[in-house]
């Protein structure tokens, strides 16, 4: 089968690492490209990819209405003659013309504009709560096909707390969406309380000068630390070494480093929205608290910190939905699967 996956950038973040293990797994088997629009990408993570997918850069500049770089997609679309064209943005379809390849597309979030996505012959969620969202927004029964990893390459946490507590977040910094200041306002709580903690933020983002800026105000930047951006080996190699993974955000269709952190054996507390929620089993994997709520989420620190035995049963069972439901293997194969069924 001849497949072909576009994506507008290719920036480190849960979409593009996902993308990556799936064209690794389907190059396996099939012949696959990527196609790389604009002129983003992340060198380290391209380099990630198998030599045997060809990786394809228009180079466009995002938002331009350059027709050179329409005529470029074309042509190297009649070249290859894919049998699928696997979009990662809805909007690609929007300059996929002249071809008889069929046009699949995978929503990655609850906070996408789906007005074109009825111009694809399949479309696919990574969550139940993205299927759910595209039914109620375009009237489309979805697929739900969940983000997946490789549970075997990530470090395995042995140890019990120790002092200070540490966290860690990792996410891009983007506050309304990511909802780091929350986090930064409880872990301040949680210490004027009385617990020593720390808090590490992997990632970069737009929010950086924000976040750094509430910090110091707080009085907490000796307890605060800013990682920036980590490849994904670099997560895998260290997360086993912090007591708790948060993930505060506002808007979170999925959650891959929920996933990640629950491979490590790391407790996980996250907000209460319904992707989150479905990668913990509705709280049966890990804790939760409610969205946006600055009181609950400073309780519940707290309370993870006082009972650290009482994690250990949560922690098996994520260990166990992880190996399930969530190794990307799996997820690649029923890709096929549902190519398959598209073009017998």
């Amino acid at each position: 089968m001849v497949i072909v996956h576009i994506i507008f950038s290719f920036l480190r973040g849960g979409t593009e690492s996902m993308l990556v293990d799936i064209l690794n797994e389907q190059v396996k088997t099939e012949k696959v490209s990527l196609i790389i629009i604009n002129n983003l990408f992340n060198q380290e993570l391209l380099n990630s990819i198998h030599k045997d997918v060809r990786v394809i850069r228009l180079n466009r500049i995002p938002g331009s209405r350059n027709i050179f770089a329409f005529i470029k997609l074309h042509y190297h679309l009649l070249k290859i003659s894919p049998q699928i064209i696997h979009c990662h943005d809805v909007n690609i379809v929007k300059m996929l013309f002249f071809t008889k390849a069929k046009l699949c597309f995978t929503l990655h979030n609850v906070q996408s504009q789906l007005s074109d996505i009825k111009k694809y012959d399949k479309v696919f969620a990574v969550s139940n709560a993205v299927k759910e969202y595209i039914k109620e927004q375009a009237g489309i029964e979805a697929q739900v096909i969940y983000n997946g990893i490789f549970p075997d390459f990530i470090e395995k946490r042995k140890s019990p707390p120790g002092s200070p507590f540490r966290i860690i977040q990792i996410g891009r910094l983007d506050k309304d969406i990511k909802g780091q200041d929350l986090l930064i306002q409880a872990i301040s709580k949680v210490i004027k309380n009385g617990y020593d903690t720390e808090l590490y933020l992997a990632g970069k983002g737009k929010s950086y000068d924000y976040l750094k800026k509430i910090t110091d105000k707080l009085g907490i930047e000796k307890k605060i630390f800013f990682l920036g951006e980590k490849s994904r080996n670099e997560i895998y190699a260290n997360l086993h070494k912090y007591d708790l993974l948060v993930q505060p955000s506002f808007f979170e269709g999925f959650g891959l480093t929920i996933i990640e952190a629950m491979a490590a054996h790391v407790p996980v507390l996250v907000s209460n929205l319904a992707g989150p929620m479905e990668v913990i089993d509705e709280g049966e994997c890990g804790d939760y608290f409610e969205a946006g709520n600055l009181a609950d989420l400073t309780a519940k620190i707290e309370n993870i910190i006082n009972t650290p035995h009482t994690d250990n049963i949560k922690i098996k069972k994520a260990s166990e939905r992880v190996n399930t439901y969530f190794n990307i293997s799996h997820s690649a194969q029923c890709y096929l699967n549902s190519y398959n069924d598209l073009i017998r």
